[in-house]
């Protein structure tokens, strides 16, 4: 375990999933009603994949051990410290529904990530 490479990520993770954030913050500011738009969400979900799939695809190209197992303890410590800040922060109670799709989003985004970089030749296991 590489708890350097943990922090790291994780820490990228949050400040690159808060800048992608920010576009859809004004939005919102904007259109007070646009909160109730599926397309919203939509989007919001989609820049949050996106930006977890780098993440985790730049992960998988670093050489280090049990790059799966550190992939994982990323996900879940970026799920617990994101929904927690913004329900300190914002004052946000995340639905049970949302923590689900947030978790979803998550693993896709390991699994997707992973794959294309066992596809791509690019995983580095070390051993």
């Amino acid at each position: 375990m590489n708890y350097k490479i943990i922090a790291i990520f994780t820490l990228l993770l949050l400040v690159f999933e808060i800048l992608a954030g920010i576009p859809f913050g004004i939005w919102l500011a904007k259109d007070g009603f646009i909160s109730n738009s599926q397309i919203f969400h939509l989007g919001t979900y989609i820049a949050g994949f996106v930006v977890e799939f780098i993440i985790f695809y730049l992960l998988f190209i670093q050489k280090i051990n049990k790059p799966i197992l550190h992939a994982l303890i990323i996900g879940f410590l970026y799920w617990v410290i994101g929904d927690s800040l913004l329900y300190v922060l914002a004052g946000i109670k995340f639905p049970p529904l949302l923590v689900v799709i947030d978790a979803v989003i998550i693993v896709s985004a390991i699994s997707l990530a992973l794959y294309i970089a066992k596809i791509k030749g690019q995983l580095n296991v070390y051993t």
